[in-house]
């Protein structure tokens, strides 16, 4: 097994050669000596705002996590530290008796690589909490 956190194991361990030691292996250039021209832009990109929302969810209703979106959001997150495991779904109207989706366990994060026109609804196993909602711009 490797030395992957769970998070990333589960979804991506099938993605990293392991070395002899069963630890993800590092990639190098072959030759450290060489070296290559380049013509053309560089551009660099990453987060360069974010927002941070205490949303309610209760354990009744679906709730849009957050209500109002970030304008030209790029990726949200959570980290539930509410004492309650959540369900997270992609529909507001899921009526079902038994909840048959995601869970996000207590004490456990959670990123999503989505734009502004996607809408995570989120309910509590038990009661009412408020949850923190990171969400991040390009």
């Amino acid at each position: 097994m490797s030395n992957l956190p769970n998070s990333v194991q589960d979804r991506f361990h099938q993605s990293f050669e392991l070395n002899s030691e069963q630890k993800p292996a590092i990639r190098t250039i072959p030759d450290a000596t060489a070296s290559t021209t380049v013509s053309g832009s560089v551009a660099i990109e990453g987060y360069i705002a974010g927002k941070l929302t205490l949303v309610e969810i209760n354990d009744t209703t679906w709730t849009a996590i957050p209500v109002t979106p970030l304008a030209d959001r790029h990726a949200v997150s959570i980290q539930n530290r509410t004492g309650q495991s959540l369900y997270y779904n992609w529909e507001a109207s899921d009526v079902d008796a038994v909840y048959k989706g995601w869970v996000v366990p207590n004490g456990y994060e959670r990123s999503w690589p989505v734009q502004i026109g996607a809408v995570l609804y989120f309910k509590s196993t038990s009661g009412t909490v408020k949850l923190m909602v990171e969400e991040l711009k390009k």
